[in-house]
């Protein structure tokens, strides 16, 4: 069961700590969670958004009025033979970034250096 809480301060977890309150939010880890939550939504026919770390995320000072899901999943796969990469929505960039180089694969290089997760 997950544990949806009220009027959370989104300013908390944006890294410029500014905006108002989302009426819901939950952390998820699973995909199983993560539909948890939408049909949380759907039965209180409220909007719903997923967000990873919340980095460069501008919140107005309203709040906003739905659910907010924080995919937490942070997992990260990548498979150099077939040059496939699967990762979590929680991921940090620049740790996927990383990963990635050092499986010889090409080509994200450049969010190595992006700030936020």
């Amino acid at each position: 069961m997950l544990d949806i809480k009220e009027d959370v301060s989104l300013a908390e977890f944006s890294t410029f700590h500014v905006g108002g309150a989302a009426k819901f939010a939950v952390a998820v880890q699973t995909t199983d969670d993560l539909t948890e939550a939408i049909a949380f939504a759907a039965a209180k026919k409220i909007s719903w958004r997923v967000l990873g770390g919340a980095s460069n995320l501008l919140v107005n000072d309203d709040g906003y009025k739905g659910l907010i899901i924080w995919y937490r999943n942070k997992d990260l796969v990548i498979d150099a033979e077939l040059g496939f990469i699967e990762v979590g929505a929680g991921a940090i960039t620049a740790v996927v970034a990383g990963a990635c180089a050092r499986a010889g694969l090409t080509g994200f290089e450049w969010a190595a250096g992006v700030p936020g997760q």
